[in-house]
């Protein structure tokens, strides 16, 4: 299977999350609002709203890959919807691990506009730019941009048997996350503000 070009820790990830704010909180275009894209989006969307204090409004889901797979031909679908109220008119910041091939972030993305948004910013820990699908690409925001294609693993949630839940709870014991903020995004992911795709 091999071994990561790059691993992260918490701290890595946490020093992203800082890297990226101040882009964030000096844009001419003031975000309103995050949205994350789930799953690898769900911590990142944490950490940049405790880095910059835009509120959390929602988040969605595509997915692309079916479980086991590297690659896939096939375009991303929307499992996750936002409800059009949440961010009618609003300016929303597009929250995500990395923006690679760009084919998911880019379809989260016109979901938001569909739905009324005012403007859609990208913001990313990582961007990979050799290796984007969608032409012109680039995010608003993003901590670190990569030569080449590394393989980045994010440790926190991506180990074997850590769901995303618990990323966030061992984000809070190591005194990264308010617990407040985990369990208003955890009660959002199972209740809150999206529609069925």
């Amino acid at each position: 299977m091999g071994t990561p070009d790059l691993i992260y820790d918490h701290a890595i990830i946490v020093g992203l999350a800082r890297e990226v704010a101040p882009s964030v909180l000096t844009s001419p275009v003031r975000l309103d609002g995050l949205v994350g894209n789930l799953n690898g989006g769900l911590v990142p969307l944490a950490l940049v709203h405790e880095e910059t204090g835009i509120p959390i409004v929602g988040v969605v889901q595509t997915r692309r890959y079916r479980t086991g797979e590297k690659q896939s031909l096939q375009p991303p679908v929307l499992l996750r919807r936002i409800d059009p109220r949440v961010v009618a008119g609003l300016n929303i910041g597009l929250v995500d691990d990395v923006a690679d091939e760009n084919l998911s972030i880019d379809c989260a993305w016109a979901h938001l506009i569909e739905a009324g948004a005012r403007s859609v910013r990208t913001i990313v820990l990582d961007w990979k730019p050799e290796k984007s699908k969608v032409p012109g690409f680039r995010p608003d925001h993003v901590a670190r941009v990569h030569k080449g294609t590394p393989w980045i693993h994010y440790g926190p949630w991506e180990d074997s048997g850590v769901t995303h839940e618990r990323a966030l709870e061992e984000f809070v014991k190591k005194e990264h996350l308010v617990a407040k903020t985990v369990s208003d995004l955890l009660t959002l992911v199972r209740e809150g503000n999206t529609v069925a795709a």
